[in-house]
């Protein structure tokens, strides 16, 4: 049985990541006795244990002490009206923490003669340029006049602000208070995300290896075998070695026991040779799995492949099954996520999906690139340990809301593989040794754009009027040619989600009595098909939001479906209202989408209807991230913390399946908090992160909450903040910066790029079209500048001191690509 968890608990699946926390810190704390300033603990394990003291009292501002008149004895700092910025701290952060989040905290204690408005400022400054300013009130806590209070604080600030910043703490008085500050104390101390990562023994190096037959000469790559103690390592042609030994790594909960198996015993099984290549076949077997690992070679080819067949012998649920590569050198290159390569400054530990990393020896670097066959990979920097994922249950976060009429909000999480005995899990990838140092990388986003806005409708609550201002700008705008306002007139498509009908007669009257008729869907509204073929011809995806506001009969899906299909063919699918009420939407994924037992399976109904790209929102409901977001940025968690987080790009279902999800952060609503939430700074995050970041929001919402349009001389308009933001995004458009599109677009590439081969050689690396369509504005990245074989047509612009080029490849088009040493 799975676990049932309340909503509001963080999903089990990220309990599995083992958090790492600094002990020591640096705490600067000021009694405000001592003339000549201040006492300043430097990273010390403990405050209460051990105090080491510092002479940097400059960095110190604004004291003026003065002696408490209610103790002669003590000296307290004054804030008078006529200080309009009163005590604090400027900190240059260390070199010791350039590549680290850290934790900073507060403390002090106040007086004044009523509850005062001065707040605490906390800022950032790089190059003379303040990048955050954030305010904290001092009056939490406050009781009466006649007593001291005390006002403490915190917050986690993401590395990206550490480097090469400076932290300005300060009491800004605004309204000019009188105000004492006693025993102000700030502490700053490295918080490392958690890792996510399952602690593995470590690997003894054997002392009499075999040298296995020799490799094609074009590979600078051997395998070393121990027939005695059954381990293997990679070397290089002197037969140095390049690994400790590999090993196999399993999590698996067998009768609510999870239970861990580690195994670097591989017994030989021969040799085989097959399709034109030869292979070295070795078997891992422990009590719950046996693998079979192939690693074949072939002539001119400096490429070593590993396919991975485990069996597993009991059943229960998979939470990992890895290949653990632990290397002898501790230089890397890391290719990142997000389209980034990391070569100095590492974080501790690494998600990096499907992208890959290199390992450096002198002028050589062993690696992988688009491994599209593992289900992910994982990098301790820390420890040279790569954590090569056949499957890994973080890769297909799922939740399930079982139909229990007497309950609400419990979700199972089933985000775990379920395995039977003799159960097969499959796994392909291919290592090579290569002096190329700027291997080029897949960019998250088609045709050169460095990152995409991707805005989702959800259907709830909506009127024809509402539709057309926040479209078109203006209810009374009947055309999308004719639009003044909203997405349509900014360029800006949306994956549009609607109902199809309403057989129970929903009536928008119950939300806003302004709104007398029935919520809007296709069949209660002629109008509304006319303005949803509008949009389409605009470049807008329009999907289903289930077919109707409660949960479906079985003739209304296939009905739903197959009228969408015809008319919108569109492959995304937006779950609507999912809990545990039979009214809520059962047809959901969420709900019993997925479950062939009940009459409300949808898996092969969305495939015959081509449906592909349903929305998962179990990050989502579940606020994972919640606290790793920062200074209001749209993006959760904010990538400037680190790269350990385990979250896909495209994830899939805990089963082999066709079908991709993709997923959301929150919900977007700005309110009239547009012009803050959207600011160009903050959008410009975005793109200086590479994301591809997808809403989920409400615009058509008949009541102003949702904060997309306002009332105007009696008329719904959309609103000029709301516009204002989509002008901001057409801009970052026009730069070639940011894409607005839409899911079905950014689903559509990414599983293209599952069907490029990517293939290493000594001097250029051959991309190769192995999908059924043409793959358009195939955008690759790197370091320097790149060139195709042949007379390629291409298009290139510069990054941030990179280079981007992007192409059309054509099915089982080869293309070579040289990379500038």
């Amino acid at each position: 049985m799975y676990e049932i968890f309340r909503k509001s608990i963080v999903l089990s699946f990220f309990i599995f990541g083992f958090p790492s926390f600094y002990v020591d810190a640096q705490v600067y704390f000021n009694d405000f006795e001592d003339d000549e300033g201040v006492e300043i603990i430097d990273k010390v394990e403990s405050v209460e244990v051990s105090r080491g003291i510092v002479s940097e009292k400059n960095v110190w501002k604004n004291v003026v002490r003065i002696i408490d008149t209610c103790d002669e004895n003590n000296y307290v700092c004054e804030c008078s009206e006529n200080c309009l910025y009163s005590v604090g701290v400027e900190i240059p952060f260390s070199d010791d923490y350039k590549s680290k989040n850290l934790f900073l905290s507060w403390n002090m204690k106040l007086h004044a003669a009523k509850i005062p408005e001065a707040v605490l400022v906390v800022s950032i400054h790089k190059e003379d340029k303040c990048v955050l300013w954030k305010s904290y009130p001092l009056s939490d806590t406050f009781q009466d006049s006649s007593q001291w209070w005390n006002n403490n604080g915190e917050l986690l600030i993401p590395n990206d602000y550490v480097r090469g910043g400076k932290l300005k703490c300060y009491i800004w008085n605004k309204k000019r208070e009188n105000l004492l500050i006693d025993d102000m104390s700030f502490s700053m101390k490295p918080n490392i995300i958690p890792s996510y990562l399952p602690a593995v023994s470590k690997s003894k190096y054997p002392l009499f290896m075999k040298v296995l037959p020799i490799l094609p000469e074009e590979s600078d790559l051997m395998l070393l075998y121990d027939r005695i103690d059954k381990k293997l390592v990679l070397s290089d042609k002197t037969s140095g070695m390049l690994t400790a030994p590999l090993s196999m790594y399993y999590s698996m909960v067998i009768e609510n026991d999870t239970l861990y198996f580690e195994s670097d015993k591989w017994k030989s099984a021969g040799e085989k040779s097959y399709e034109g290549k030869k292979a070295f076949r070795f078997k891992n077997k422990n009590d719950i799995a046996e693998t079979i690992m192939l690693i074949t070679y072939s002539e001119h080819d400096i490429n070593l492949g590993f396919d991975i067949e485990v069996k597993f012998l009991r059943e229960g649920r998979l939470l990992r099954a890895s290949l653990i590569m632990p290397f002898r050198n501790n230089e890397y290159v890391l290719y990142r996520r997000n389209s980034f390569v990391d070569t100095v400054d590492y974080q501790d530990v690494y998600y990096l999906d499907k992208e890959g990393f290199a390992v450096c020896f002198n002028d050589r670097k062993l690696g992988l690139y688009h491994p599209e066959k593992l289900s992910s990979i994982q990098f301790d920097t820390k420890k040279s340990l790569a954590y090569l994922n056949i499957d890994y249950y973080c890769d297909h976060p799922l939740i399930h809301y079982p139909l229990l009429e007497d309950s609400t909000d419990y979700y199972v999480d089933v985000s775990a593989r379920q395995i039977g005995n003799k159960s097969m899990l499959k796994a392909s990838f291919d290592l090579f040794m290569t002096s190329l140092t700027n291997l080029p990388r897949f960019m998250p986003v088609r045709d050169g754009y460095e990152s995409a806005f991707v805005w989702t409708e959800h259907a709830d609550w909506t009127d024809i009027k509402t539709h057309r201002a926040v479209c078109f700008g203006n209810e009374n705008i009947i055309s999308a040619d004719s639009a003044v306002g909203g997405f349509v007139y900014y360029g800006v498509p949306v994956t549009k989600s609607i109902f199809y009908n309403n057989p129970d007669t929903v009536l928008n009257v119950n939300i806003n009595e302004k709104f007398p008729d029935m919520h809007t869907t296709i069949r209660t509204d002629t109008v509304f098909f006319d303005f949803l073929k509008q949009l389409k011809n605009k470049g807008f995806d329009i999907c289903l939001h289930t077919p109707e506001q409660y949960t479906s009969s079985k003739d209304n899906l296939l009905e739903a479906l197959s009228f969408m299909d015809e008319h919108f063919a569109s492959p995304v699918w937006i779950d609507h209202g999912y809990n545990n009420s039979f009214v809520n939407n059962r047809e959901d994924m969420l709900c019993d989408g997925l479950d062939s037992f009940t009459p409300y399976y949808m898996y092969e109904l969305w495939l015959k209807n081509g449906v592909r790209y349903p929305w998962n929102a179990t990050l989502e409901e579940n606020a994972c991230f919640k606290k790793w977001s920062f200074d209001s940025n749209m993006l959760r968690p904010y990538p400037g913390y680190g790269d350990a987080f385990p979250i896909p790009k495209v994830m899939t279902l805990p089963f082999d399946s066709e079908l991709l999800l993709w997923s959301t952060p929150c919900t977007v609503e700005p309110a009239y908090k547009w012009d803050y939430f959207f600011s160009k700074e903050r959008l410009e995050k975005i793109v200086d992160f590479r994301a591809v970041y997808i809403t989920h929001c409400y615009p058509a919402w008949v009541t102003t909450d949702r904060g997309f349009w306002e009332m105007e001389d009696s008329c719904i308009v959309a609103k000029d903040g709301f516009n204002r933001a989509l002008e901001r995004i057409a801009d970052l458009r026009e730069q070639h910066k940011m894409l607005p599109t839409t899911v079905a677009d950014v689903m559509n590439y990414q599983e293209q790029l599952m069907s490029v081969r990517y293939h290493v050689n000594q001097t250029s690396v051959t991309l190769i079209n192995e999908g059924s369509e043409l793959v358009r504005g195939l955008s690759l990245i790197s370091t320097k500048p790149l060139e195709l074989k042949g007379d390629k047509p291409f298009q290139s612009k510069m990054s941030r001191g990179e280079w981007v080029i992007w192409f059309d490849l054509e099915v089982g088009e080869e293309v070579d690509i040289s990379v500038a040493r």
